[in-house]
């Protein structure tokens, strides 16, 4: 009998609800706070405010709750990828998109196992955030019917507010800009 393999896989955990309501607004109020205080250092081609480089969220003794929840569930996912290490948050950071034209161009995270990122604020204007698969098809199959895991060239998880994403830091990742101004938080934390 035939059999489909499916090797080298590119897998996302993806945990809903991790905050509640009141957890939500504390930290929306929290990053906004400290982006009245902190300023945003251009490190990539957008100039989309974020932390990056500024404010490391992993060293500031507000974010511990948030970080010790999206940490669970970090080593929660290495147990799937037969480890039993204990990762600890390395950086962290949190990106206010407010314009329709902010964006984050598509990037890596060099030098991390695993990253994570933890959808704190959004609307229905607000742009979903894409995985590319990084495997290259030169030439896909002809006729196709439509998509599916084996297929996909990108995907993308819309970001509802408490919504945690964590995936291997190789992963290539973007946020296009959104048709309608609007404001969206989220956190990045790498492992």
């Amino acid at each position: 009998m035939a059999k489909i393999f499916k090797l080298f896989p590119t897998t996302l955990y993806l945990e809903d609800n991790l905050l509640n309501t009141k957890e939500l607004k504390e930290t929306v109020k929290l990053c906004k706070d400290i982006s009245k205080e902190t300023p945003s250092k251009q490190v990539w081609v957008s100039d989309t405010y974020n932390t990056l480089m500024t404010h490391n969220i992993v060293e500031d003794k507000r974010f511990k709750n948030i970080l010790d929840k999206i940490t669970y569930h970090v080593n929660l996912f290495n147990k799937e990828h037969l480890s039993d290490y204990a990762y600890k948050p390395k950086a962290g950071w949190f990106t206010i998109y407010k314009k329709a034209q902010d964006f984050q161009e598509s990037h890596i995270h060099v030098d991390n196992t695993y990253s994570a990122v933890l959808f704190v604020k959004s609307n229905e204007h607000s742009s979903s955030l894409y995985f590319e698969n990084p495997l290259e098809d030169m030439i896909p199959p002809k006729d196709r019917k439509g998509q599916n895991e084996l297929t996909y060239n990108n995907y993308q998880f819309r970001p509802t507010p408490g919504r945690l994403l964590i995936f291997k830091s190789s992963v290539r990742h973007f946020v296009p800009p959104s048709k309608k101004d609007n404001e969206r938080i989220s956190i990045a934390i790498n492992y």
